[in-house]
Protein backbone atom coordinates (compact mmCIF):
# COMPACT_ATOMS: atom_id res chain seq x y z
CA UNK A 1 0.00 0.00 0.00
CA UNK A 2 1.44 2.84 -1.04
CA UNK A 3 0.10 6.92 -0.49
CA UNK A 4 -2.00 8.70 -2.18
CA UNK A 5 0.12 11.19 -3.83
CA UNK A 6 -3.21 12.66 -6.21
CA UNK A 7 -5.17 13.50 -2.45
CA UNK A 8 -1.86 15.16 -1.31
CA UNK A 9 -1.31 17.40 -4.61
CA UNK A 10 -5.25 17.95 -4.34
CA UNK A 11 -5.05 19.02 -0.49
CA UNK A 12 -2.14 21.33 -1.26
CA UNK A 13 -3.41 23.07 -4.48
CA UNK A 14 -6.64 23.44 -2.03
CA UNK A 15 -4.25 24.83 1.09
CA UNK A 16 -5.90 22.01 2.87
CA UNK A 17 -4.31 20.28 6.24
CA UNK A 18 -5.96 17.42 7.40
CA UNK A 19 -7.55 19.00 10.22
CA UNK A 20 -8.82 21.47 7.32
CA UNK A 21 -10.08 18.63 5.06
CA UNK A 22 -11.53 16.61 7.71
CA UNK A 23 -13.67 19.75 9.36
CA UNK A 24 -15.01 20.68 4.87
CA UNK A 25 -15.99 16.88 5.12
CA UNK A 26 -17.66 16.85 7.87
CA UNK A 27 -19.75 19.97 6.53
CA UNK A 28 -20.22 18.13 3.66
CA UNK A 29 -21.60 15.36 5.25
CA UNK A 30 -23.78 17.55 7.53
CA UNK A 31 -25.19 19.15 4.05
CA UNK A 32 -25.76 15.77 2.57
CA UNK A 33 -27.07 13.88 5.48
CA UNK A 34 -28.87 16.68 8.15
CA UNK A 35 -26.19 15.21 10.90
CA UNK A 36 -23.10 16.16 11.66
CA UNK A 37 -19.68 14.32 10.03
CA UNK A 38 -17.87 12.19 12.41
CA UNK A 39 -14.50 12.28 10.15
CA UNK A 40 -11.34 13.37 11.83
CA UNK A 41 -7.82 13.82 11.13
CA UNK A 42 -6.96 10.13 11.51
CA UNK A 43 -9.37 9.59 8.62
CA UNK A 44 -7.45 11.79 6.56
CA UNK A 45 -4.07 10.66 7.63
CA UNK A 46 -5.62 6.90 6.39
CA UNK A 47 -6.64 8.44 3.20
CA UNK A 48 -3.42 9.76 2.78
CA UNK A 49 -1.21 6.97 3.63
CA UNK A 50 -2.92 4.08 1.70
CA UNK A 51 -4.64 2.53 4.85
CA UNK A 52 -7.45 3.15 3.27
CA UNK A 53 -8.17 2.34 -0.64
CA UNK A 54 -11.68 2.09 -0.70
CA UNK A 55 -13.48 4.83 1.83
CA UNK A 56 -16.74 3.87 3.11
CA UNK A 57 -20.03 5.58 1.10
CA UNK A 58 -20.37 8.43 2.95
CA UNK A 59 -16.56 8.78 3.22
CA UNK A 60 -16.73 8.80 -0.72
CA UNK A 61 -19.70 11.49 -0.58
CA UNK A 62 -18.13 13.84 1.18
CA UNK A 63 -14.69 13.85 -0.59
CA UNK A 64 -16.98 14.34 -3.91
CA UNK A 65 -18.21 17.33 -2.56
CA UNK A 66 -15.54 18.69 -1.11
CA UNK A 67 -13.42 18.34 -4.29
CA UNK A 68 -16.00 18.52 -6.81
CA UNK A 69 -14.78 15.32 -8.32
CA UNK A 70 -15.19 11.57 -8.37
CA UNK A 71 -12.95 9.86 -5.72
CA UNK A 72 -11.49 7.99 -8.63
CA UNK A 73 -10.00 11.25 -9.80
CA UNK A 74 -8.23 11.37 -6.00
CA UNK A 75 -6.91 8.00 -6.38
CA UNK A 76 -9.46 5.59 -4.69
CA UNK A 77 -11.77 2.64 -5.59
CA UNK A 78 -15.31 3.47 -4.90
CA UNK A 79 -17.75 1.20 -2.77
CA UNK A 80 -20.15 -0.76 -5.49
CA UNK A 81 -23.04 0.67 -3.34
CA UNK A 82 -21.50 4.05 -5.04
CA UNK A 83 -21.69 2.39 -9.04
CA UNK A 84 -25.04 3.12 -10.53
CA UNK A 85 -25.27 2.04 -14.04
CA UNK A 86 -26.64 5.11 -16.16
CA UNK A 87 -29.90 4.98 -16.77
CA UNK A 88 -32.42 5.93 -19.53
CA UNK A 89 -34.81 9.07 -18.82
CA UNK A 90 -38.02 7.97 -17.73
CA UNK A 91 -41.11 9.49 -19.56
CA UNK A 92 -44.06 8.94 -17.31
CA UNK A 93 -46.46 9.95 -19.77
CA UNK A 94 -45.59 7.40 -22.01
CA UNK A 95 -44.80 4.84 -19.33
CA UNK A 96 -48.36 5.04 -17.76
CA UNK A 97 -50.09 5.27 -20.55
CA UNK A 98 -48.48 2.11 -21.38
CA UNK A 99 -48.91 0.77 -18.52
CA UNK A 100 -52.22 1.43 -18.16
CA UNK A 101 -53.16 -0.23 -21.53
CA UNK A 102 -51.17 -3.55 -20.69
CA UNK A 103 -52.84 -3.52 -17.23
CA UNK A 104 -56.24 -3.22 -19.16
CA UNK A 105 -55.67 -5.95 -21.66
CA UNK A 106 -54.24 -8.31 -18.44
CA UNK A 107 -57.56 -8.05 -16.68
CA UNK A 108 -60.08 -10.47 -18.59
CA UNK A 109 -64.18 -9.32 -18.51
CA UNK A 110 -65.83 -11.13 -16.37
CA UNK A 111 -69.32 -11.56 -17.31
CA UNK A 112 -71.90 -10.99 -14.66
CA UNK A 113 -72.31 -14.04 -12.84
CA UNK A 114 -75.79 -15.47 -12.10
CA UNK A 115 -76.30 -16.95 -9.20
CA UNK A 116 -79.72 -18.32 -7.20
CA UNK A 117 -79.81 -17.50 -3.36
CA UNK A 118 -81.90 -18.58 -0.98
CA UNK A 119 -84.69 -16.07 -1.23
CA UNK A 120 -84.83 -17.37 -4.68
CA UNK A 121 -85.01 -20.97 -3.71
CA UNK A 122 -88.09 -19.87 -1.55
CA UNK A 123 -90.03 -18.37 -3.54
CA UNK A 124 -89.58 -20.99 -6.13
CA UNK A 125 -90.93 -23.30 -3.18
CA UNK A 126 -94.82 -24.33 -2.99
CA UNK A 127 -95.77 -23.04 0.16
Amino acid sequence: MGANAILKSRMEELGLTQEELAGRMNAALAEITGRPGDVSDRTIRNLLNGTSRRPIGRTCAALERVFGCAVEDLGFSAPRTMHHPQEDPVRRRTFLTSATGSAAAAVPLVAQRRTVGMSDVARALPG
